[in-house]
């Protein structure tokens, strides 16, 4: 059955060590075990702790990974709407290599925008069960967060550019990837160190300003 939009990712852990080696006796046992074409007890990607992918079942095949078939149209997660990736591990007890996380991370944000996915979700959000271990679950939300946020509008863009080619900022990069986050107290007076050898008092006053009601508005929360 093919999955003509999958709406979902959903998240697992295979509960062994995390080698590619692994990965691939994953592969030969469920072959062995339920044909070579079954689609029973697999995943479309899985990912191994030395950050390698291991692409297996192909994108738009419906796959048995979160053992609830439910339809296509579902506005709920299941087989027929969502791509399964096994992070290899055991993440109920270990805690997720960064290497293997950003490789994950990568082929994530890679399908949310192939597709269009609208929700990350972890096997343990579909049904009863402890999958994928509490050390992974507890990053999705950090995975959603990456591959989520908010495009820079046009003018946010320009702006960060501006303050880098004055100096007020180092590192573009770095802020151009943060600039929909809140600055720290010590970002703001950071800034305001460097605003400080500037001439330009009109600008200072009016970028600062919105910035120092947002730490008051806090304080007084």
């Amino acid at each position: 059955m093919v999955i003509l939009n999958p709406q979902f990712i959903i998240i697992h852990h295979s509960v062994t060590d995390g080698s590619y080696q692994t990965g691939l006796n994953i592969i030969k046992r469920q072959e062995q075990n339920f044909g070579k074409n079954s689609v029973t007890n697999s995943y479309h990607f899985m990912l191994t702790i030395e950050g390698h992918i291991i692409s297996w079942k192909p994108e738009n095949l419906m796959i048995g990974h979160c053992g609830v078939d439910g339809y296509s149209y579902s506005n709920e997660p299941c087989n027929a709407n969502s791509l399964g990736i096994c992070f290899l591990g055991n993440f109920e007890k270990e805690n997720v290599p960064e290497i293997q996380f950003r490789a994950g991370l990568m082929l994530i944000k890679g399908l949310v925008k192939k597709y269009n996915i609208k929700d990350i979700v972890g096997h343990r959000d579909v049904i009863n069960t402890e999958c994928p271990g509490q050390n992974l679950y507890k990053r999705i939300p950090e995975i959603k967060k990456e591959v989520f946020k908010m495009p820079l509008e046009k003018w946010e863009e320009e702006v960060i550019k501006n303050a880098f080619n004055k100096g007020w900022i180092k590192d573009l990069d770095i802020h151009l990837s943060k600039a929909k986050e809140s600055f720290t107290r010590a970002e703001v007076l950071a800034v305001l160190m460097n605003y400080n050898n500037s001439n330009d008092k009109v600008m200072i006053k009016k970028i600062v300003k919105e910035i120092l009601l947002e730490i008051l508005k806090e304080i007084g929360e």
